[in-house]
Formats: structure tokens, C-alpha cells, sequence
């Protein structure tokens, strides 16, 4: 069974990173907001303007949260697993994702032996045992896309520690998927779709 969903702001952030547990301690020094930008900032170099948007606040907040963020944890001490082009590639996969609702780019970050894990809870549709392999998500995904794609809006978020994509319904405006992405140093590894509407309501 998937875990309940808790945005970032609600619990703090773990990012999935190649850390030492020494890390582990000193990024629980950080304050969630501190240490979502300082995730975004160092992992995926997101602008200040876009931290903004992101979490609601100003630029000057955005700028003093990472300031804070960076004397709590020595540059020594930072180390992530995802190589700059691979960054790159997967936050523009998740932007467009995000911004058109096209995981075309999403769907190329899959690894081979990817896994995807859907709980409905028995209430709303969702795969019921976990699908594995790229060919058979792919098709997964795609033909989700294809049934209700035009009835979500899509944004980003940090659920639960991860990069997320919340899917919103465009009538009532209710969540009703939260897409987790769980990455390693060379793609999306696993997918958590949580449909449970018991699980989502909080959100």
C-alpha cells in the first residue's frame, strides 16, 4: 500500500540524494521550507523567481531561505547523485510536464526495469498489482494520459520528500492522483500513483 501523501511544508523534506547519514543529520537541521529551496537550488539549480512561484512567497524570502539554508550545511558536506545533464534533463521533463500535460520527455527518463505502484484504495480506478518494465508503464501512462488528461490540470510539488506531479480536476478542483518519482543517478526508477481519495483529502 502506498504511504499517505504529505506535501512539502506539511513534513520535512528528504530528497532522494547519495548522501552520507552524516548529511542525512545535518539537513535536519533545516527548517522544511530551507530545506525544499535548498533541494531545488543545489539539486536542480531552480531560479529564485521559480522558488517563488513554487512555494508561494517572494524572491527576497526565497533568496534568504537558501542563504540560511547554506550555512547550515558546509559545501563540503553537499553531494548529489544526479549528473548535471541528467538535472537538467529531468527538470525539464517535469516543467513540461507540469506546464502542457505532454510526459513524452517523462516517459524517456524511465529506466528498464522500472516499477509503477497505484493505490485506489478499492474506490477509483488504478492498476492493481504493481506493473514493471518501461514498455508496459509506457503504455500505462500513455493510455491514462489519453482517457483523462483533458479533465486535470498538472503542477509540480515535493511529496512525501520526492518530486511529485499533483493531477487537479479541472471541475472541482479536488487532487485526484499524486504522482510520486523515486530517481537514482540514471532515471525515474519507481512511480507511485495514490488515487486513494481517504489518502488525498488532506491535501
Amino acid at each position: 500500500m502506498a504511504p499517505e501523501p504529505v506535501l512539502a511544508g506539511q513534513q520535512a523534506v528528504d530528497a532522494k540524494l547519495d548522501i552520507s547519514y552524516g548529511f542525512m543529520l545535518l539537513l535536519e537541521k533545516l527548517t522544511p521550507m530551507e530545506r525544499a529551496v535548498f533541494v531545488l537550488k543545489e539539486s536542480f539549480d531552480v531560479s529564485y523567481p521559480e522558488l517563488a512561484q513554487f512555494f508561494d512567497t517572494s524572491e527576497a524570502n526565497s533568496r534568504q531561505l537558501y542563504h540560511r539554508a547554506k550555512e547550515k550545511i558546509p559545501e563540503a558536506n553537499r553531494r548529489f547523485a544526479l549528473d548535471p545533464q541528467r538535472q537538467q534533463a529531468l527538470l525539464e521533463a517535469f516543467t513540461n510536464a507540469s506546464q502542457t500535460g505532454n510526459i513524452d520527455n517523462l516517459i524517456q527518463l524511465l529506466k528498464s526495469d522500472v516499477a509503477l505502484y497505484s493505490d485506489g484504495g478499492g474506490k477509483v480506478p488504478a492498476a492493481i498489482n504493481p506493473l514493471y518494465g518501461r514498455a508496459v508503464i509506457e503504455q500505462f501512462l500513455r493510455s491514462t494520459n489519453s482517457k483523462f488528461g483533458h479533465q486535470v490540470s498538472v503542477r509540480p510539488a515535493l511529496v512525501n520528500g520526492e518530486i511529485a506531479l499533483l493531477f487537479t480536476n479541472i471541475d472541482n478542483q479536488a487532487i485526484s492522483t499524486v504522482m510520486v518519482l523515486e530517481l537514482d543517478e540514471t532515471g525515474i526508477r519507481q512511480l507511485f500513483s495514490v488515487r486513494n481519495p481517504d489518502k488525498l483529502a488532506h491535501l
